[in-house]
């Protein structure tokens, strides 16, 4: 039996090497991604809860709340 020859030319290689090439994974991040609009409710609710007329404080603590930092 006959073997035929294929010829496939640089250009398709790298198309099909691109495709099924293996992506790096990306590094988690340990900071929750938090929007503003999540930090002023929380800040507002610290703020109902504690009495606390500090906005600049209320504002940290609902970042460390939100974002999972602990100090």
């Amino acid at each position: 039996m006959a073997t035929k020859k294929v010829e496939t030319s640089k250009k398709e290689v790298k198309k099909v090497e691109k495709e099924t090439s293996t992506k790096k994974a990306s590094p988690k991040t340990t900071k929750k991604d938090v929007s503003t609009e999540e930090i002023a409710k929380r800040a507002f609710e610290i703020h109902v809860e504690t009495g606390n007329h500090d906005e600049l404080e209320n504002w940290t603590q609902a970042e460390k709340e939100l974002k999972g930092k602990k100090k």
